[in-house]
């Protein structure tokens, strides 16, 4: 709100001086005054907000109790206003590191947004996926690992609406909340129920891919890799090395394109192709070690403390599946290597 503002204190001062036109005009006609001094407070808030004041806290507060009193008597007036009210009093909280405390507006954010969607579905639904968003993201830094799935899972059916009205508008966000739902069941251990959305996303993902390459395809190959992942957890082998086979294709073209964006992402694939074809076959899996690694080689050696937790495991695996398979190891990339990560493995100094 203030990033065009060249002297922030003064767009605070103004504001509180509004405030203090605001509130005895209120006490006076508050019929007339009220709306006024809650949207004052709201504006005061979202500033102090940006200034990082714990003072934001008390004006969200009365706005908020203000625009619950309005919205009370005239709610197709005030409501929308009560539900933004409650937004900026939810990262209030947020900013001021008391998370728990914000998921009772966060909450409630919905259930208006959710009310409101059902008279005004194309003005309020978006608004309603955003908000389940905001809550879900609010639950996943407290923790709460299943009652997240709730709104994850609402916020799929909702951009699942408004796809049926606006594909090209919805389709790739509908693609991006299935995938996070994916990756929620997966992180309780839900597996099995995770496919599904996976596989709605990848197929959305595809058709999105065909029409606009350019826009989609890196994700449609993101999908598959964490679907490949999925699946090779759950001991279905056959059917992760085809999804992670086309995750390969994929970004070995976008590899050609650019391989400062995709060099990485191609060694994750090949990393993951060559775990597991070593299941059966270390000669097979010998090549996808061996390119993961050379791929990752140029990146580590700028950056080995960063890198060396991902090269690690890709260089067992390129001993391993080499000596099984008696294949030939480069040894000089190795002894370039392997002298570094022991170094990026000592502690740093602080």
């Amino acid at each position: 709100m203030l990033a065009n503002l060249e002297h922030p204190e003064d767009a605070l001062t103004s504001a509180q001086a509004t405030v203090s036109i605001f509130r005895p005009l209120a006490q006076q006609q508050s019929n007339i005054f009220l709306p006024h001094l809650a949207m004052s407070l709201h504006h005061l808030a979202c500033i102090l907000k940006e200034l990082g004041r714990e003072e934001a806290l008390e004006a969200a507060r009365e706005a908020v109790s203000i625009y619950r009193r309005l919205a009370q008597e005239r709610p197709n007036a005030f409501l929308g206003d009560l539900a933004t009210a409650l937004d900026t009093l939810a990262g209030i909280y947020a900013m001021l590191g008391r998370r728990e405390d914000g998921l009772e507006p966060a909450r409630e954010l919905v259930q208006i947004h959710r009310q409101l969607s059902a008279s005004l579905p194309e003005v309020f639904l978006p608004k309603l996926a955003i908000s389940l968003q905001k809550l879900a993201l609010r639950l996943s830094g407290l923790g709460h690992r299943e009652e997240l799935l709730e709104p994850i899972g609402e916020t799929c059916q909702v951009y699942r609406q408004l796809a049926e009205r606006n594909p090209d508008a919805y389709l790739p966000r509908l693609a991006t909340s299935l995938k996070s739902l994916a990756m929620r069941l997966t992180t309780v251990g839900r597996h099995e129920e995770a496919l599904g959305p996976a596989r709605e996303a990848i197929q959305i993902r595809r058709s999105l891919a065909l029409r606009h390459p350019e826009q989609h395809s890196m994700d449609l190959a993101t999908t598959l890799h964490d679907l490949a992942e999925s699946l090779n957890s759950l001991g279905r082998r056959s059917e992760a090395l085809e999804m992670v086979e086309d995750a390969v294709r994929i970004r070995r073209e976008l590899a050609e394109l650019a391989p400062e964006r995709a060099g990485f992402a191609l060694a994750r694939s090949l990393a993951l192709k060559g775990q597991i074809l070593a299941e059966t076959s270390a000669s097979a899996a010998f090549p996808c070690a061996e390119e993961a690694v050379r791929l990752l080689e140029p990146l580590f050696s700028q950056n080995p403390w960063i890198w060396a937790p991902t090269i690690r495991p890709i260089i067992g695996l390129y001993y391993r599946t080499g000596a099984l398979a008696d294949a030939p190891l480069d040894w000089e990339l190795l002894d370039r290597l392997i002298p570094i990560i022991e170094e990026a493995a000592r502690p740093r100094d602080a």
